[in-house]
């Protein structure tokens, strides 16, 4: 399943994420093309992603669903960029795990 707006890495070939928390991640747009997408370099994209999984996984231990509903604001270092805020939710019209940097109305 894909939904307008983020990247599914599962569909980009990487499957880890899926794997690991077994099910979909969406990477918001935006965050993708900011600090994760990486077109001459698939293995560096493929670990930017994992820093991504990892801490959103790591954030989300434990909620209940009303929290990722309202969604977990957390902090993470993507690759070489600096720290940067992140917020896991539940997408608003999809049973779907999803990370960004702003949470959808």
């Amino acid at each position: 399943m894909d939904i307008e707006g983020y990247v599914n890495p599962r569909s980009l070939g990487n499957d880890e994420p899926n794997r690991f928390l077994q099910a979909d991640i969406f990477i918001e747009q935006v965050l993708w093309d900011r600090y994760v997408a990486h077109k001459k370099d698939v293995h560096r994209q493929n670990v930017k992603t994992w820093d991504v999984t990892f801490m959103t996984a790591m954030a989300c231990r434990g909620a209940s669903g009303d929290m990722l509903r309202r969604g977990i604001e957390f902090e993470c270092k993507i690759g070489h960029h600096k720290p940067c805020v992140l917020r896991a939710y539940q997408h608003p019209r999809y049973m779907a795990l999803c990370v960004g940097q702003e949470h959808p109305s």
